[in-house]
């Protein structure tokens, strides 16, 4: 029952503001104006639409790579300065050797690579597409603009008759 009530109470009051904007101004300017400020609103609730995809995202060889050159360099650079001192140290840098921490350093540096790139991305993008909403939008602004501008053409055709008479 409160559903229709509020059905009915909206149209009368769409009517009543009909009837008023009807007798107190330029029907014609109004409806213009009423069509544009809907396509402008159709448009940007066009421009509005997103969709989103979540995937799961594997790193890519350069990503890998790139990480196990670093840590192979590191374990190179490791070897070359505990190795001078690894008898203080317990040996480690000499016992191991270059080749081996090379190895090691690069092992991990994958492992950081694989790591640090894996995981979940979510993209949003455009459910329609701007060449499509864009011109919506634009006839919207000239539909609404345009009654304006013809009032004042019609205002300057009365000015100009008028003079003339």
């Amino acid at each position: 029952m409160k559903t229709y009530m509020t059905a009915i109470a909206i149209g009368c009051a769409i009517l009543l503001v009909g009837i008023v904007v009807r007798r107190w101004t330029d029907w014609r300017i109004v409806h213009q104006r009423l069509v544009g400020s809907a396509i402008v609103c159709y448009g940007v609730y066009l421009a509005t639409l997103t969709g989103t995809v979540s995937t799961f995202v594997l790193p890519g060889l350069s990503a890998m790579g790139s990480g196990a050159a670093a840590g192979a360099g590191v374990g190179l650079l490791t070897y070359a300065l505990i190795g001078t001192v690894g008898v203080v140290t317990g040996g480690v840098g000499i016992a191991v050797g270059g080749l081996a921490m090379a190895l090691i350093g690069g092992g991990l540096g994958l492992t950081g690579a694989l790591a640090g790139g894996a995981g979940f991305r979510t993209v949003t993008y455009p459910l329609v597409s701007p060449w499509f909403w864009a011109p919506v939008l634009a006839i919207g602004v000239y539909v609404f603009f345009g009654a304006l501008r013809k009032r004042e053409l019609r205002i300057q055709q009365a000015l100009l008759t008028k003079d003339s008479n």
